[in-house]
């Protein structure tokens, strides 16, 4: 898992990609989202749900944009029932397509994309009923769109999002219970700050 990752990321830097344009259009983007995880037993545990990253994009024809991505999400709560202190960090990637609907309008652009996320997760756990820590890289998805603001009047730019992850594991290999089934999966939803070159 850990080489495919790094065949994905390595792939989307060196560009890996079909011939671009002669004038290749690109931009770079730190971002902030709440997390809104699917899985009740997610919420219940983990208090602090904010995922902060980067992400590069690159045109590789007219209106579409290969990107790639990084995020962490470090967290802390308490486990369930005895209270025992817990903690989680989330690394989700993302190598994938974005498309720009060409609405040729000078305050904002709309767009879309999908990508193959691959994701690391580390788990410590003070609880003495549970593996002490776990760590795992497996694979998901992720779908994403958005509303890029004011994208011709100036190189910086503003970009309101909302992401989609897919994100599921198993610890069979990693923890005392073995085939559990662990969901990270969820919606989050913030603000990029973004620049065009």
């Amino acid at each position: 898992m850990r080489k495919l990752f790094l065949f994905c990321f390595v792939s989307s830097l060196l560009g890996f990609f079909p011939p671009l344009e002669a004038h290749i259009q690109g931009s770079l983007e730190g971002k902030l989202s709440y997390y809104h995880p699917s899985d009740q037993t997610f919420r219940k545990i983990y208090d602090d749900r904010f995922f902060f990253g980067i992400e590069g994009s690159v045109q590789t024809y007219q209106y579409l944009f290969l990107y790639t991505s990084v995020s962490l999400l470090p967290s802390s709560g308490q486990t369930i029932g005895n209270h025992y202190k817990t903690s989680l960090l989330l690394v989700p990637t993302e190598v994938g397509l974005k498309y720009l609907l060409p609405i040729e309008n000078p305050y904002f652009d709309l767009y879309f994309g999908a990508a193959a996320a691959p994701f690391y997760v580390h788990i410590k756990n003070d609880s003495p009923f549970a593996s002490r820590i776990r760590t795992k890289w497996d694979l998901g998805g992720a779908f994403k769109g958005g509303v890029m603001l004011f994208p011709l009047k100036s190189e910086v730019f503003l970009d309101v999002f909302v992401n989609y992850y897919l994100l599921k594991t198993k610890f069979s290999d990693t923890d005392r219970m073995i085939g559990k089934t662990a969901d990270f999966s969820g919606l989050s939803a913030g603000t990029r700050l973004g620049y065009w070159f």
